[in-house]
């Protein structure tokens, strides 16, 4: 069975899986697909390096290494 290479953001997903983006232009949270939508160059540079640029900071709810913890309200 033939396999067939993931596409960009497959690859991009998997690679910051757990993770959301803080965009520090917008002062906002981004999901993967928006910042995909908005940013698709940026995304390419991210998933080759293997770590976001400075525009962004990951954002981690599970505290997974390298990613900001977020407060969750009860």
């Amino acid at each position: 069975m033939k396999k067939t290479p993931l596409s960009h953001f497959a690859r991009f997903f998997l690679e910051f899986q757990g993770y959301d983006f803080y965009d520090h232009d917008a002062k906002r949270k981004l999901e993967k697909y928006e910042l995909w939508i908005k940013y698709r160059y940026l995304c390419h540079v991210m998933t080759e390096k293997k770590k976001a640029v400075t525009k962004f900071t990951l954002i981690s709810r599970d505290g997974w290494k390298n990613g900001l913890r977020i407060k969750r309200e009860e």
